[in-house]
């Protein structure tokens, strides 16, 4: 760990003037040329998570979907957009008993289960005595040992929020089931790709050197709406290349680093969620649990005039029948610290962070 730790010390760095939101180009930093998801079974490759969901789901042409109450409404949309009835069942980040609840659920033919890695915090999930399909959500830990051991049919995962890349979105089977074939890359999604990079590439001399952020977020804002609205297509071809050659167990072992620091150093403080095993995680971001939903919002409204930009990963409705949920979903903010950042930015964003209750 000290020595990847070194190593991101001693590269060319960008001066953080603010923290969060879009990724810059940093890639680079990170040359492997080796892919570290060439063991993953009968992997396919696709622009994001939402088409490798909907790519098994047309495949397999189930009815019905089985979907954890704490999840992405924009991608729950999508889903129903494809046909399907969205069910809902209990489970939550701080839930524990999810292999109990998923067990017994009523389930008919015709039907499939997701289930989620919430923030990289969870160890392996048995699906071994369940009587159904089984997609696994990897986006927040692509890389975790529940991945490695996963006894799931078809796992799925979107690698844009967790990479400095355009778009991406892996679909695999643990089990050896059929696959669809690969697709190819379409000219849309070139396209996309070629506005991102380039807001990508604007961001990262801003941050060197200022000047004005409506010159990349423009461009960011753009790419988002072209990526929204494409076709089922492979991932675009500048994206796939840095993900095979670039070192990302490196990345994600400094984001865990990161992570680790945030907690000890906001610990006193704040309520941070942590794993509840001992097994290895690679954490997605630092997540914050306030005690109300007001007090959130102070905190938020802080770190954003302190150029801190928190996520809420996920907003539910307010109609929502699962109260846990919905509760953890109005108190949590997820706070960057993947490997964009080193050791003296994630000191300072601490030190930023704990001023709060000063």
């Amino acid at each position: 760990m000290l020595m990847i730790w070194a190593f991101l010390i001693n590269i060319e760095h960008q001066k953080m003037i603010e923290f969060g939101s879009d990724f810059h180009s940093c890639e680079d930093n990170f040359i492997k040329n080796t892919s570290c998801f060439k063991d993953l079974v009968n992997l396919r490759y696709y622009a994001s998570g939402r088409h490798a969901l909907e790519a098994i789901i047309k495949q397999e042409k189930w009815e019905r979907i089985w979907i954890p109450a704490y999840f992405c409404y924009e991608v729950i949309d999508y889903i129903s957009s494809l046909g399907l009835e969205v069910k809902f069942y209990d489970d939550n980040p701080l839930k524990i008993d999810d292999d109990y609840t998923v067990k017994y659920l009523p389930y008919k033919e015709g039907d499939v289960l997701l289930r989620v890695n919430y923030y990289g915090l969870r160890n392996k999930r048995s699906n071994k005595e369940l009587n159904i399909p089984v997609i696994e959500d990897h986006t927040h830990s692509i890389v975790s040992d529940w991945v490695i051991k996963s006894d799931a049919d078809w796992c799925v995962a979107s690698l844009r929020k967790s990479l400095p890349i355009a778009c991406g979105g892996l679909l695999w089977s643990p089990q050896k089931r059929n696959v669809p074939n690969q697709i190819n890359t379409s000219e849309e999604c070139e396209k996309m790709a070629g506005i991102r990079y380039e807001a990508m590439r604007k961001k990262a001399f801003y941050l060197n050197n200022g000047g004005d952020k409506n010159e990349f977020r423009e461009k960011y804002i753009l790419s988002e709406k072209m990526i929204e609205e494409l076709s089922l297509t492979k991932m675009d071809t500048k994206s796939l290349n840095i993900i095979e050659t670039m070192n990302i167990i490196q990345w994600f072992d400094n984001r865990r680093h990161n992570w680790e620091i945030l907690c000890t150093k906001l610990s006193d403080k704040f309520n941070i969620i942590k794993p509840l095993h001992n097994e290895e995680f690679y954490p997605f971001s630092t997540i914050i649990l306030c005690d109300s939903h007001k007090e959130r919002e102070i905190l938020r409204q802080y770190l954003i005039e302190n150029s801190i930009y928190p996520a809420i990963l996920w907003n539910l409705p307010e109609n929502s029948e699962f109260s846990n949920a919905l509760d953890f979903s109005k108190k949590m903010l997820s706070i960057h610290c993947d490997a964009r950042y080193t050791n003296e930015d994630i000191e300072k964003m601490c030190q930023t962070i704990n001023e709060f209750y000063d």
